[in-house]
């Protein structure tokens, strides 16, 4: 799957950050980053229709991600409604695998819904979207009120 994100230039660190964070950890509840490049599209003018265009075309940034067949658990709720219970507590062991391992590399998610779990052919979940990731240092806790 590749995943595409225009690149504006107050947005670029957290590009980085969600890269850096796909790229650092390989677990089987966390979707697996393959690569990424820059992309400069080029666009033809009508008065010269041979010209590269690219100047004025906006970057967009690729992230190639392992292809999950089966789409979002959104996805999933919105075809079946209501799961049954066995389903339910599956998903949330999966889900919580792959908390507990970011946890332990001291990763955040931040951003935890159901558009955001992705499921593979095998109906294992995986926790996709690190936008709004974040690496604590060592020792460090993020906490919040209600």
């Amino acid at each position: 799957a590749i995943k595409q994100l225009p690149v504006a230039p107050d947005k670029a660190q957290e590009l980085v950050k969600e890269i850096k964070i796909l790229s650092s950890y390989r677990h089987e509840h966390i979707v697996a980053y393959l690569g990424s490049a820059v992309f400069h599209p080029r666009r033809k003018s009508e008065a010269n229709p041979n010209a590269d265009g690219a100047s004025g075309a906006s970057r967009r940034l690729q992230i190639v991600m392992e292809y999950i067949p089966c789409g979002s658990l959104l996805k999933v709720l919105d075809q079946f409604g209501r799961l049954p219970l066995k389903s339910v507590q599956h998903y949330t062991r999966d889900i919580l695998k792959g908390l507990k391992y970011l946890h332990s590399h001291n990763v955040l998610h931040r951003d935890i819904k159901p558009q955001n779990v992705l499921l593979d052919a095998s109906g294992t979940c995986k926790l996709a979207d690190f936008g709004t990731a974040a690496v604590l240092a060592a020792g460090h806790t993020d906490t919040q009120d209600p």
